[in-house]
């Protein structure tokens, strides 16, 4: 329908800067998830897989012992546990939302949202297993509304929804190595900037 269209076309450009968030349940979509898997539930799965992964876990740590340093000094000298990974300035870009989910503050135009910090991780919903990242990407680029977004298409609406080290050169790579976009949509080769003949050893004997 033509509202359809207009929503679809608003979320592709770079203009948007309202917060998406994370794909849940499409009726009708077979690759969707479970019928009883709420926003919450998803949230709370996420929050687990960040606990556990080597990127996320240290710094879900360090915010916590920021927010409560008496709760993590050591028993023996009463002194605070040494800092983890995050500096003094991405701290500030990191937060633990609400419901205990790592965010990543990120400037969109008129201002900035908080947008969760996809692990590395396993995604427990998926089979066969893909991370939480590239099954983000699978359900923006490729869901069961989605119809095979361009790169820049599925870039401006990933970056709307979660965040994650290089994910513009992810959503790149992916895009690439989609194999329905590979067969259905075109790429534009570069023509040679320079004749192969033009040697300068054939420089004397050419008609040019």
């Amino acid at each position: 329908s033509k509202t359809c269209r207009e929503l679809w076309s608003k979320d592709m450009k770079p203009s948007g800067c309202e917060r998406l968030p994370l794909p849940v349940v499409a009726n009708g979509d077979p690759s969707s998830l479970p019928s009883n898997v709420t926003p919450e539930i998803l949230r709370q799965k996420l929050l687990e897989s960040q606990k556990v992964d080597k990127e996320t876990g240290p710094m879900i740590k360090q915010l916590e012992a920021k927010m409560n340093p008496s709760a993590f000094k050591k028993r023996a000298t009463g002194k605070s546990k040494p800092r983890g990974p995050l500096g003094p300035v991405v701290s500030e870009q990191l937060r633990l939302a609400h419901d205990g989910v790592l965010e990543m503050s990120m400037p969109v135009h008129g201002g900035e949202d908080w947008l969760p910090y996809l692990p590395q991780q396993p995604m427990p919903y998926t089979a066969p297993e893909v991370s939480w990242r590239r099954w983000v990407f699978d359900q923006v680029h490729s869901g069961f509304t989605q119809n095979h977004r361009t790169f820049q298409e599925t870039y401006n609406v990933l970056r709307r929804t979660a965040f994650w080290p290089w994910l513009a050169r992810d959503c790149a790579e992916w895009q690439k190595r989609c194999e329905i976009c590979a067969q259905y949509r075109g790429s534009t080769m570069r023509p040679p900037t320079k004749s192969i003949y033009a040697q300068e050893a054939s420089a004397e004997v050419l008609p040019w």
